[in-house]
């Protein structure tokens, strides 16, 4: 962390999830293979949630989420979420570069990012692995 960092903090991503490259198991330790990262919900009637979702139930089977954390996400891989649930990873989008991060001063725009953009479904949680 460096003086710019201070001046443009990147609190977009106030969420708290964990990644699992493959289903956790009761037996384990909770934090065994799992990996921390930063997320926004995608607002369901904002017009990327059409994009990764396509033509989806509104329910809470799907979740829509976006992260600027390279966590070497893969389909099929695991992220339980802040409010407790487990969901599977169903898409994924990378975009390379955010809009509007364009330029390299600092100063005035946040640096040169990609971001992650995920479908989730939902999956029982059977042996309530701790989130």
């Amino acid at each position: 962390m460096d003086f710019l960092d201070l001046i443009n903090p990147s609190t977009e991503y106030y969420f708290t999830g964990y990644y699992y490259p493959r289903k956790p198991k009761p037996t384990e330790a909770p934090d065994l293979n799992r990996i921390t990262f930063h997320y926004k919900q995608i607002n369901p009637y904002s017009r990327t949630f059409g994009v990764i979702m396509g033509t989806v139930r509104l329910d809470e089977e799907t979740y829509a989420i976006r992260t600027n954390e390279d966590c070497n996400f893969k389909v099929k891989g695991y992220i339980s979420t802040q409010d407790g649930k487990m969901w599977i990873i169903d898409q994924i989008l990378h975009d390379e570069q955010v809009p509007g991060t364009e330029e390299a001063l600092r100063i005035f725009k946040k640096p040169v990012q990609s971001e992650y953009l995920m479908r989730l479904l939902r999956v029982d949680n059977p042996w309530e692995v701790e989130t």
